[in-house]
């Protein structure tokens, strides 16, 4: 007995470790597919109030940020990098921040040829991929451009997610889009970073009710669209009300115009003609997208039978066994009885024969004779 039981304490002393390491989450989790770099982590937290920074703690509390990391990445050979990665609940807050974080830290506005959102400066690149916001810095040096490309390069390729916009900004009108003022606000903190906002309006757009507002400045004659997005009609034509009658009594050099369609609500700061231009481009529809195509006639298949569908067949089957039963009775009983009446009965041997004469009628013409036919009368 003392062998197994030596047995069981080895083999519990190999899954110790195995059950002590923890599976890698958020961003780490795909630094562990990077096969041309090493990582190491610098710092971790998830205390809003230590990783803030250039950006306040409302900020990042409305666009959900979950976390912030700090990792070194350095290829065989290569000089090291510096990457920060803010991770956030959703893409749409990756994006938010990503336009923020232009407007904090303004770029020469330079662009890497890469398949994502990037903006890049003399030894820094920022770009987002799905719910991650990613910052890396490079030594000075002539090679840190290169340094940099190659790197967000096998992130990307690391990191399968497709950057999705938020819906908002999919309804910004596209002729003369000015692409990199483009931004998204999700709460008063972020939105007060925007200059062109009229500040009494600021609390009266009702970000309590989870509003969602696009920005984009169009040219060249100049303008600025605010576009909200409530989460039902009923709230946005509330709010229109609500902005319609505070615009009665606001004043500013720029002309304000506003619009309601479905569940957006338009502002446009600009002039007159731009506006009627800009606006008559704000149009909200709801989407339907057909899982096949209507103008093509699909058979159903067994399987996606109705229920009424279902009960005809079973009904017809139904009749089908029982009139088929009838018939096949009905027939077998005819064939019996015309072999009973064609062929003899056959009987065990030494079985008694049984004559039945009560039916039996003489033959037309036969006359019996009630005497015995042996004698004669001369």
């Amino acid at each position: 007995m003392r062998i197994p039981w030596l047995c069981v304490l080895i083999f519990s002393g190999f899954l110790t470790p195995l059950n002590s390491q923890e599976a890698p989450v958020g961003v780490q989790r795909y630094l562990e597919g990077l096969s041309e770099y090493r990582f190491r982590s610098l710092e971790k937290s998830a205390d809003l109030a230590r990783v803030a920074g250039d950006f306040s703690q409302p900020v990042f509390e409305e666009y959900a940020l979950q976390s912030y990391s700090r990792w070194r990445l350095q290829k065989p050979g290569d000089s090291s990098l510096v990457m920060e990665v803010y991770e956030m609940l959703h893409q749409q807050g990756a994006f938010g921040m990503y336009r923020l974080d232009s407007v904090l830290r303004p770029t020469t506005g330079d662009r890497l040829e890469l398949p994502v959102e990037n903006r890049c400066g003399e030894r820094s690149c920022v770009f987002w991929r799905g719910p991650f916001l990613f910052r890396l810095t490079a030594k000075p040096g002539p090679q840190a451009r290169v340094q940099l490309k190659g790197a967000v390069s096998t992130l990307v390729e690391a990191i399968p997610i497709v950057n999705l916009h938020p819906v908002t900004v999919l309804h910004l009108p596209r002729e003369d889009l000015v692409t990199d003022s483009v931004g998204v606000y999700l709460g008063p903190a972020a939105l007060a970073y925007n200059d062109r906002f009229p500040d009494p309006l600021l609390a009266k757009i009702g970000f309590q009710d989870r509003v969602e507002v696009a920005f984009a400045d169009y040219g060249p004659e100049g303008g600025s669209l605010f576009l909200l997005a409530y989460p039902t009609p009923a709230l946005a034509a509330d709010y229109f009300l609500e902005l319609q009658n505070s615009l009665h009594s606001f004043f500013s050099a720029d002309g304000i115009y506003i619009k309601r369609s479905g569940l957006l609500l338009a502002l446009f700061l600009g002039t007159e003609p731009r506006a009627q231009a800009v606006l008559g481009e704000v149009q909200w529809a709801p989407a339907v997208k057909w899982v096949h195509d209507r103008t093509v006639e699909v058979t159903p298949s067994g399987q996606a039978r109705s229920f009424l569908d279902m009960l005809i067949r079973t009904a017809l089957a139904t009749v089908c066994f029982i009139v088929g039963s009838l018939g096949f009775g009905c027939l077998l009983g005819y064939v019996w009885h015309r072999i009973d009446e064609n062929f003899p009965v056959w009987t065990a041997r030494h079985d008694p024969i049984r004559l039945n004469l009560s039916r039996t009628t003489p033959p037309p013409g036969r006359v019996e004779r009630s005497y015995w036919t042996g004698f004669n009368k001369s």
